[in-house]
């Protein structure tokens, strides 16, 4: 079975989804499951894990219901507010639901990720999390990760997953002090067998410009992904597309294509059967 394990829907209103600036004009409309069905069916993808876009409890019963009305949907990663200590039943209610799989929280956007990770309150959503069986998915970019091999010790109860390779610096590359750092923490994660990491998002950490006078991408990316592969081998790495948000920057076929050469040239058939579907089955069937 191939998975896509990250894609985004959404009925837009930009008082719902503040992030969405004006700059980011194709991403301003309504993106609906049907509109994906013809990708999932162009590049034989079976299903999706719907992940959340904006933080909000509604979010949760917006996804939840688009979950029970399709069946190419494998599983639903939710939003809860894990920085206050008044919501462990309404996480509950979530996480109870058959269509529920995981929760994020939109770490990268908080001022002080690092005070976030720490926090008491916080770590013990996260064990709640654990204690359903149910994944916690890490949204941090590549200088927030201080704290996080600390967080993922103390929470090993169950599977957490880092979202897009933590968003690496690609344009200043892996011999940058950046690209160092970001090494540094990625083996530091892949010592421990239960943090996941998706092969997401990666077009979108580069500017169109960028792109458009790189004439072989794959030179900006494979090399990141052969860290993350010599990090935690294929059995951990997760495929996601991050549509309809990969629309800012060449689009689901271009971000699909470099990851899929890629593996071409890495993986053997049955390792790109793990990226590609089997890892995300695992981690996300209830």
């Amino acid at each position: 079975m191939r998975i896509d394990a990250h894609q985004h829907f959404w009925s837009f209103d930009p008082a719902q989804f503040p992030w969405i600036s004006a700059e980011m004009a194709v991403l301003r409309r309504d993106y609906h499951v049907a509109q994906a069905v013809a990708l999932l069916d162009a590049h034989g993808f079976d299903s999706v894990v719907a992940v959340q876009a904006r933080a909000d409890w509604k979010e949760n019963e917006w996804l939840l219901a688009v979950a029970k009305q399709s069946s190419r949907i494998a599983g639903v990663v939710g939003w809860a507010d894990l920085c206050h200590d008044a919501a462990h039943a309404k996480l509950d209610e979530f996480l109870s639901q058959p269509e529920s799989v995981g929760v994020r929280a939109m770490l990268q956007d908080m001022a002080d990720p690092a005070l976030v990770l720490q926090s008491s309150i916080f770590n013990d959503y996260v064990k709640q999390i654990q204690q359903h069986e149910q994944v916690y998915e890490l949204l941090l970019r590549h200088d927030q990760l201080e704290g996080s091999v600390a967080f993922s010790q103390r929470n090993d109860r169950h599977v957490l997953v880092v979202d897009h390779l933590a968003k690496p610096d690609y344009q200043a590359g892996l011999a940058s002090a950046p690209g160092l750092r970001w090494q540094q923490y990625f083996h530091q994660l892949g010592d421990l067998p239960h943090v996941y990491v998706k092969v997401s998002g990666l077009l979108t950490e580069v500017d169109a410009s960028t792109l458009e006078r790189t004439e072989h991408i794959d030179a900006l990316f494979h090399p990141f992904l052969d860290v993350a592969l010599e990090c935690f081998g294929a059995q951990r790495l997760v495929f996601g597309s991050d549509w309809p948000v990969a629309h800012l920057c060449g689009g689901y076929d271009v971000g699909l294509g470099v990851i899929e050469r890629w593996a071409k040239a890495r993986l053997s058939i049955t390792e790109a059967e793990q990226l590609f579907g089997g890892n995300a089955q695992r981690l996300y069937s209830r």
